[in-house]
């Protein structure tokens, strides 16, 4: 039994990511730290990462993984949401896409891009959310933001109705409504989600997930035995071991540069920021990866 983990829940379509870390939190008890990696819209389905103990200090690096999702999208259709939980802003009869065209288009998205977050969402504008604004009767003012879509495949072109369906991979922050609606625009048309699903974040799948339906009936302890690690979580990660001279620096939280540790590597994937699990004699920590090969703690002894 695991105090200190990943809690993987399935969640149900309706359900509010919030709601579900709430009821865990009465579940686990208010002494058991209950953190999240990252909410699912309601009306999606999917893993949600629960971070339970001294784990929720790993937010940030988990939210930096890979995320798959699976999303049916219709064109034709404009909501104030970007998907079918909202209201109906414009409808109209789908365009003709050619398989080629529809190929153009979803190439045009891919890589490093700038992207406005939905109305209807969690980001910050002026100190408020986004949502909270848009239901006050006021158009927040998002600023488009760079996100990253790694990978797109076209499941199912669009049909007669307009409606296809994608799988994509994608990193931090990235909303699939607004890539959907995104999409659409691109295709001279509107387009919203029908169906969203998260399948992965980063090594951590759905497939292993407690269905949300099932976690609400469950007591402590059988939550607490479907609690993952962390160590087996942050295995993903580069790493490499603290050389004797400098283990008392790192077990304080000091910097360390990567050509000092042990058996490390940097791969051409490991960018500036990128996550490093450092290991010393007290456990490890997360650093950072900073110009110049510096790396620096931002979370210690977390295994």
């Amino acid at each position: 039994m695991c105090f200190s983990g990943f809690l993987l829940i399935d969640k149900e379509e309706g359900l509010r990511s919030t709601a579900c870390v709430e009821l865990m939190r009465l579940k686990l008890g208010r002494s058991v730290k209950v953190g999240h990696a990252g909410t699912l819209d309601s009306g999606a389905t999917g893993l949600l990462v629960l971070l339970v103990g001294r784990s929720t200090r790993l937010s940030e690096i988990v939210m930096s993984f890979t995320k798959e999702y699976f999303v049916d999208g219709v064109l034709g259709v404009s909501t104030d949401t970007d998907d079918m939980t909202g209201h109906v802003i414009q409808r109209e009869k789908p365009p003709r896409i050619s398989p080629e065209q529809m190929d153009r288009v979803i190439a045009s998205m891919l890589g490093c891009r700038f992207q406005r977050p939905p109305a209807i969402s969690a980001v910050h504008v002026g100190g408020r959310r986004a949502h909270e604004i848009s239901r006050s009767g006021e158009l927040p003012d998002i600023a488009p933001r760079e996100v990253m879509i790694r990978r797109i495949d076209v499941l199912r072109y669009p049909d007669a109705d307009g409606v296809f369906s994608l799988k994509v991979l994608c990193g931090k922050g990235t909303y699939i409504r607004s890539l959907i609606r995104d999409i659409g625009t691109a295709l001279g048309t509107s387009a919203s989600v029908l169906k969203l699903r998260r399948t992965s974040v980063g090594p951590l799948s759905s497939e292993n997930a407690l269905p949300s339906s099932v976690a609400r009936d469950l007591c402590k302890e059988d939550l607490l035995a479907h609690v993952i690690p962390a160590s087996e979580v942050l295995s993903i990660l580069p790493f490499g071991e603290v050389p004797e001279r400098l283990d008392k620096q790192c077990v304080n939280g000091g910097f360390i540069y990567a050509r000092d540790l042990v058996g490390f590597r940097i791969s051409p994937g490991l960018i500036a920021g990128g996550a490093v699990l450092v290991r010393h004699s007290a456990g490890g920590g997360i650093y950072r990866l900073a110009d110049g090969g510096r790396l620096d703690c931002m979370v210690n002894m977390v295994l």
